[in-house]
């Protein structure tokens, strides 16, 4: 019986250890500073090209920009560690228009990589940039507004 009660005495306690547990709140998405204009970014020499991103706000599925023709680029989501959206190439007339996978996420940061350096005549050194671990070399970005 001493059995049955230390039993019954375990669960009660466990009971009240949950019942007093709360759910962490969520997280805040943590700020994402633009890594192509950050001042601390070291850069050898002036770069031959840029590209850049027009505004962007939060549900839009086309995110457009500019930079030289012929560029292969991929947009990821900087805040969701390099989230790929999509990929294409800049036109003869310089711009670009990318419809996304998912619509952009408000206060999150947009990011531009050179997709695929090893098949075009652009070398990741023609560009301002910097290279972000786990998601490779940031050439522009742009704040997603809310």
């Amino acid at each position: 019986m001493s059995r049955r009660l230390l039993m019954l005495a375990g669960i009660g306690v466990a009971l009240v250890l949950l019942a007093s547990c709360r759910p962490a709140p969520p997280l805040a998405p943590s700020p994402v500073a633009d890594p192509v204009a950050d001042p601390g970014s070291p850069t050898a020499a002036a770069p031959k090209y840029s590209v850049a991103l027009d505004p962007v706000r939060a549900g839009d599925t086309v995110v457009s920009g500019f930079g030289p023709a012929g560029l292969p680029i991929r947009v990821v989501d900087l805040s969701q560690v390099g989230y790929v959206y999509g990929e294409t190439f800049i036109g003869q007339d310089g711009r670009f228009a990318l419809n996304l996978a998912e619509p952009a996420i408000g206060g999150n940061r947009l990011g531009v990589l050179l997709a695929d350096p090893g098949s075009t005549q652009f070398s990741p050194s023609d560009f301002a940039g910097r290279d972000i671990p786990l998601i490779g070399l940031v050439i522009a970005s742009q704040l997603v507004a809310k």
